[in-house]
């Protein structure tokens, strides 16, 4: 079945002779092939296929192709080699072969023949899980396996009629970013798949979950500057490409299942590139900031224009996050959240715990003036980063850990997209629970609380809308009682995750903190 590609370049096409076995044990007969969207053709001549005469193979719509070397054979009418491509219809389970003529070629065919037919079926380039790991407004990821590679991937699947023309527009921004970046600190996406209904997303699998999972943990303050230590390595490369996140935050921040962890990257849903003349104010948001509540800059809440330093004040609030439990600029309400977020004041002496040198680079990356908020560069070279342990032990939170570790399970790549994504707090998938068909439209799930971590988080600062924060709806005056009320809470709700933190520890159990349900 042929349809039009809305985001995606047309696939490449590719024609030259083949040798084709329709069926097992059967006949091998030559053939002028030709790969072309959306059919496979085969005719006796190049010419029979231009002049309509050829046939029309329904291949390309139910199979996978994979090299297959036991295939190999020499033709005894022509005495050459032939290099074996193993055809396995994935519905009727049959079985077809191709044959080329160079060992080179047969490589180049199977990766054009499967580029087109996951195009018509993914199914036909990956087992897709039935377990739905991760879902926003627009999206749900899957667990899936790599037919040919055997390894594991994310395919972040949208649904096309949920997408109006801006939407588009940025889903094609980010498959072009997501695509384009490599770093060991980023995300990598390998493949993009526009089906007839949906766009597909092919991402590396990080098993380890994301930052918000690691705060119930309490990292140590020595855990927390490794970590900041990366996120500052993935976005110095982003900056030094050119390319704005614009979403850091813990929920974005994926760590790995090995050992060292790695800090990933994630979700560039709302990542663009920045002008090389003016990377550090370029960009102006209208009708949408494109923030999350809690996390975005003082720049992008009043409208003005903004870049690259968004990031840094980001990365100071996702730091203050992971020390302290509480997100600095995240209230109860929607219109408190933007009060915060607006004038950008924090309460320091959640941080009188934790040494100097941390308080210090806190308070130049949460620097309410862009143009002299600290750059990726004087960031990763702050007296921070080169404390000794005995001297960061000095000055060690109470709360803090000696060593931090992924957790068992956790949340995995890129849950939502655009300005409208929700994170995915429920969990029960683990255990079997919560399954969802990836045939299914997106399920209504649990929305993660975006006040702080722990299961004293129930009924504190519930906001279901991370990315909704809207230009029209903020207030341009401070409001000192609702800032005020906000710190009152943060303090109340840290000191309730204390006192459940000490029943636990009483009682003898070691419970990881999700969130809330």
């Amino acid at each position: 079945m042929g349809y039009d590609f809305i985001v995606r370049r047309p696939l490449p096409a590719k024609e030259g002779w083949a040798w084709l076995r329709s069926e097992e044990g059967g006949a091998i007969a030559k053939r002028w092939v030709r790969l072309e969207w959306p059919s496979l053709w085969a005719g006796d001549e190049r010419e029979s296929i231009e002049a309509g005469a050829g046939e029309d193979l329904d291949w390309i719509e139910k199979c996978t192709f994979n090299s297959d070397p036991s295939l190999d054979f020499v033709d005894p009418t022509e005495g050459e080699k032939l290099y074996g491509i193993r055809i396995v219809n994935t519905h009727l389970l049959q079985c077809k072969h191709m044959y080329v003529k160079e060992e080179e070629e047969r490589g180049v065919w199977v990766a054009a023949l499967r580029k087109h037919s996951v195009h018509h079926d993914v199914n036909n380039g990956f087992d897709v899980s039935k377990r739905v790991i991760g879902s926003g407004s627009f999206a749900q990821v899957f667990l899936a396996t790599d037919l040919v590679s055997r390894s594991k991937v994310a395919l972040k699947v949208i649904r096309k009629h949920r997408l109006d023309e801006g939407e588009t527009k940025m889903l094609a921004d980010e498959v072009r970013i997501s695509q384009m970046v490599s770093h060991t600190n980023v995300v990598v996406s390998s493949e993009f798949i526009e089906s007839f209904d949906s766009y597909i997303l092919v991402m590396e699998y990080v098993a380890g979950g994301d930052l918000f999972s690691q705060v119930a943990s309490r990292p140590s303050e020595a855990v927390v500057r490794e970590y900041a230590r990366q996120i500052l390595c993935g976005l110095t490369y982003m900056h030094t490409i050119g390319i704005c996140h614009r979403d850091i935050k813990p929920e974005n921040l994926l760590l790995t299942a090995t050992h060292p962890v790695t800090v990933k990257l994630a979700d560039f849903g709302s990542s663009i590139d920045v002008s090389p003349d003016n990377p550090d104010a370029c960009l102006v948001d209208k009708d949408r900031l494109q923030c999350s509540p809690g996390y975005g800059a003082p720049e992008i809440i009043h409208l003005e224009p903004y870049g690259l330093p968004c990031d840094l004040w980001s990365l100071g609030a996702t730091l203050y996050f992971l020390l302290t439990s509480v997100q600095p600029f995240t209230g109860e309400t929607e219109d408190e959240t933007r009060e915060l977020m607006h004038q950008g004041v924090y309460d320091h002496k959640l941080l009188d715990s934790f040494s100097h040198q941390i308080q210090s680079l806190i308070s130049v990356l949460l620097d309410k003036e862009p143009s002299t908020r600290a750059t990726v560069d004087a960031a990763s070279k702050h007296e921070w980063f080169v404390q000794t342990q005995d001297e960061l032990s000095q000055n060690k939170s109470p709360h803090a850990t000696s060593a931090a570790s992924p957790p068992a399970s956790g949340l995995f790549a890129c849950f939502g997209i655009f300005s409208r994504s929700r994170k995915v707090h429920d969990q029960s998938w683990l255990d079997g629970g919560g399954e969802g068909s990836f045939e299914a439209k997106p399920q209504s799930l649990a929305v993660r609380n975006h006040s702080v971590a722990g299961s004293a988080l129930q009924g504190h600062g519930i906001f279901t809308k991370q990315h909704s924060v809207r230009a029209s709806s903020i207030r341009t005056s401070s409001s000192g009682k609702s800032i005020a009320a906000a710190r009152k809470r943060s303090s109340v709700v840290v000191a309730a995750l204390n006192q459940n933190e000490a029943a636990k520890n009483g009682a003898g159990v070691n419970q990881r903190g999700d969130g809330a349900r």
